[in-house]
């Protein structure tokens, strides 16, 4: 609803606005991409991890081999 206020119109009513209701919508939508991410993330560093402790050991192991049979 517009009202006349010093020859202006402003307005008093928000209409079609989603309110409290929106307002929760995006504090839990980025509280589960938060989340989300974070265990992403962490999957991510785990499969890093363990490629490089695989990578270290067969390197362990080449250079074992090599050197016993110098």
């Amino acid at each position: 609803m517009l009202t006349a206020q010093n020859r202006r119109f402003r307005k008093q009513f928000v209409v079609g606005g989603g309110g409290i209701f929106c307002s929760l919508l995006k504090f839990l939508a980025r509280t589960i991409t938060s989340q989300a991410a974070k265990k992403v993330a962490s999957s991510a560093a785990k499969e890093v991890g363990k490629a490089a402790l695989e990578a270290g050991k067969t390197v362990a192991v080449d250079t074992g081999k090599k050197l016993i049979r110098k």
